[in-house]
C-alpha cells in the first residue's frame, strides 16, 4: 500500500472514531442514555472517581485487548497491539467531545 493510502486509511479511522466519540458524548449530555459499551465508563466517571468517561473508556477496552491476548497467546497476531493507542486516541476524543458538549 501506497504511503498516501495508508494516510487516507488513517484519516478515515480517526475521522470514525470521532464520529462514535461524537455521537457517544450527545448522548450522554442531551440525558438520552447511554450505549451498553459506555455504561460501565459512564458509571465510574458518576461515582466521581476522579476518572474522566474517556479515561474510564480506555482502561475498560484496554483491559478487553489484554483478555484477547491472555486468551489468543501465541495465535494473538502483534499487530492487535495497535488497539492500544486507538483506544487512547477514542477515549480522549470522548472527552474532548463531552467538554466541547459541555
Amino acid at each position: 500500500m501506497s504511503q498516501r493510502g495508508w494516510m487516507l486509511r488513517m484519516a478515515v479511522v480517526a475521522a470514525g472514531i470521532f464520529l462514535m466519540s461524537a455521537g457517544i458524548a450527545l448522548s450522554i449530555r442531551s440525558n438520552l442514555g447511554t450505549t451498553p459499551i459506555s455504561t460501565l465508563p459512564v458509571a465510574v466517571n458518576a461515582w466521581n472517581l476522579r476518572i474522566s468517561v474517556g479515561m474510564a473508556t480506555f482502561l475498560m477496552n484496554a483491559l478487553f485487548v489484554v483478555a484477547q491476548f491472555c486468551l489468543l497467546r501465541s495465535r494473538f497476531p502483534a499487530r492487535l497491539w495497535l488497539q492500544i493507542p486507538a483506544v487512547l486516541f477514542f477515549g480522549w476524543t470522548i472527552d474532548l467531545c463531552l467538554a466541547t458538549f459541555g
